[in-house]
């Protein structure tokens, strides 16, 4: 596997090609949900993660043959994120109502959104996989210095005390419209 900067470049460019093709008012609502996922994971993610481990180990569920809470905790948090996600592009969207611009400004504003919803997206999965110290053994340190500086603005490492915020500010934006 290539360096993980790149795989979450092409993951963050990926979405926003997206939302180019679906538009801004579809994207910002991919925005609220992904925004209140995360503020859910930075408040009640490490409770909810150790009851999922303990859960499995109840069941005795094992990874490679021992009980690894590290895998069984940042898969909760992909597998979450990966549902949300999908939930929130697949079938009738949380779309912000009015008309979007025509031409470039159009254009522009859904790339800008779907960066933001990559780089929320992407960002969140390789936060946790950091934070589990790279669990799944795809990923061997050290890692590159750009990737290195990049774990510093990831999304929860950035946006954790603001989230409450970002999250109420984007559903009132949505009931207002």
């Amino acid at each position: 596997m290539g360096a993980i900067e790149i795989t979450w470049g092409v993951l963050v460019i990926a979405f926003g090609l997206i939302g180019i093709v679906r538009g801004f008012l579809k994207e910002l609502g991919v925005t609220t949900v992904l925004l209140i996922v995360l503020f859910g994971f930075d408040h009640w993610g490490e409770k909810i993660s150790g009851y999922v481990f303990r859960g499995l180990n109840m069941a005795r569920i094992s990874f490679a043959g021992e009980p690894k809470e590290s895998i069984a905790k940042a898969s909760f948090y992909i597998i979450t994120i990966v549902i949300a996600t999908f939930i929130s592009y697949h079938g009738e969207t949380l779309a912000f109502q009015g008309t979007p611009p025509k031409g470039i400004a159009g254009v522009l504003l859904g790339l800008v959104i779907g960066l933001v919803n990559g780089y929320l997206v992407a960002g969140t999965i390789w936060f946790y996989v950091d934070k589990f110290d790279y669990p799944f053994g795809l990923i061997s340190k050290p890692l590159t210095p750009l990737a290195q500086e990049l774990i510093k603005i990831l999304p929860l490492a950035i946006l954790s005390p603001f989230l409450p915020f970002l999250a109420v500010f984007m559903v009132i934006a949505r009931v207002i419209r």
